[in-house]
């Protein structure tokens, strides 16, 4: 099959910084546009979602649409497990995780420990369980700062 040459002409700024970064890899530049043309023909478009850096705003936009967006998922996973918990865990406090029920005591304290032994690094929210359900969502300790009121 008969090759074909592809130019592009770029800052040279930029070719030294694709060059190193690409040696670091063991691949040339030719090496590096022939993968993005496959890639190209392999997704049938841009083989990455092209993007700008994002100002603050929309970092916070972000940010606050995806906990918005968590704690709905938790409403709702607790909203589908309720008729069952109410009928096994009435009165009790319950952890859920993954739309499933991981751990539950009638002791709050005691379920918070043991959910931040077994989870230090994440929000495992605890429910009591009612006859209905009510959205109130209960964070750890750590998730609340506290601030000493001068006298």
């Amino acid at each position: 099959m008969a090759k074909v040459t592809v130019q592009a002409r770029i800052k040279p700024e930029l070719k030294a910084e694709v060059e190193a970064i690409l040696s670091t890899l063991g691949l040339s530049t030719s090496d590096a546009i022939r993968v993005y043309l496959h890639q190209i023909v392999n997704s049938r478009g841009l083989p990455f979602q092209p993007h700008t850096t994002p100002n603050i705003e929309k970092i916070v936009r972000t940010s606050k649409a995806a906990e918005d967006t968590e704690i709905e998922q938790l409403e709702r996973a607790y909203r589908v497990l309720h008729p069952t918990l109410k009928e096994t865990h009435l009165g009790k406090y319950v952890a859920i995780d993954n739309n499933q029920l991981i751990d539950s005591d009638t002791d709050r304290v005691a379920l918070r420990e043991r959910l931040m032994t077994a989870y230090p690094n994440r929000f495992i929210p605890i429910r009591l369980v009612e006859k209905t359900p009510t959205r109130t969502i209960r964070m750890p300790m750590s998730f609340y700062r506290f601030v000493p009121i001068d006298a």
